[in-house]
């Protein structure tokens, strides 16, 4: 697990993973944008999941604590594409 932090109006760039990736949002508003035009807002408290192989991009909306959840082992962790 891996907790961000972001203020409002940070942009966090197009990415993906080769697994399913799950993130819970604490706090703020945030514009999910995936592969395909799809978009989605999320708000405190959500439960987000992103199915492996989707590019997605986040916006900060306003400021946000988001905590990422990666299913793979320590020594895994070359497989964390991060943003």
């Amino acid at each position: 697990m891996r907790r961000m932090k972001a203020k409002a109006g940070r942009v966090i760039g197009s990415h993906k993973h080769t697994y399913d990736h799950y993130s819970i949002l604490c706090t703020g508003l945030v514009k999910v944008e995936y592969d395909g035009g799809e978009v989605e807002w999320y708000e405190s408290g959500d439960a987000i999941t992103v199915p492996a192989g989707v590019e997605h991009r986040i916006t900060a909306i306003s400021d946000i604590v988001w905590f990422c959840i990666h299913g793979v082992d320590d020594a895994d962790d070359v497989a964390l594409e991060r943003g």
